[in-house]
């Protein structure tokens, strides 16, 4: 609920009613004309979040880039494949609370120079405005050493 003042106006609360001081009843005892906080509202952002780039940058690291800083967990992160062909696991993870997010992963067979791959990214990467990223099927990666 909010309130548009008039300069001059004030408003009233008694017995949880609002009453302004045109209406019927005024309770000067306790006048809130000084502006108070009456509520807080959490504002969650309605910006989809993307991936800008998801890079191999060593033989044991995944760089992903966000849209907008974002936490996430390993679990976060699923069913790596290799262009080798072959797989990935995710180990470890740097960077939770920014835009460039580090995976430690280890390939099988390992990951070399000209490897690419694909990623699975979970809902659960939340975005600073406390907006949930779109589940992401096979997000491509590009190899980057």
């Amino acid at each position: 609920m909010a309130f548009k003042l008039n300069k001059g106006q004030s408003f009233f609360i008694m017995n949880q009613a609002f009453y302004h001081n045109g209406g019927l009843k005024i309770y000067p005892r306790i006048n809130f004309a000084t502006p108070r906080i009456l509520a807080f509202v959490k504002t969650i952002s309605t910006v989809t979040i993307t991936v800008v780039s998801a890079t191999f940058t060593s033989a044991t690291a995944l760089v992903i880039v966000f849209s907008e800083p974002v936490t996430a967990l390993t679990s976060d992160f699923t069913n790596g494949i290799t262009s080798a062909p072959g797989t990935f696991a995710v180990s470890g993870i740097a960077g939770s609370g920014t835009r460039t997010i580090t995976l430690t992963v280890a390939g099988t067979p390992a990951i070399v120079t000209g490897i690419t791959g694909t990623v699975d990214i979970g809902a659960g990467v939340k975005g600073a405005g406390g907006n949930y990223i779109n589940a992401i099927t096979g997000r491509a990666i590009t190899s980057g050493f």
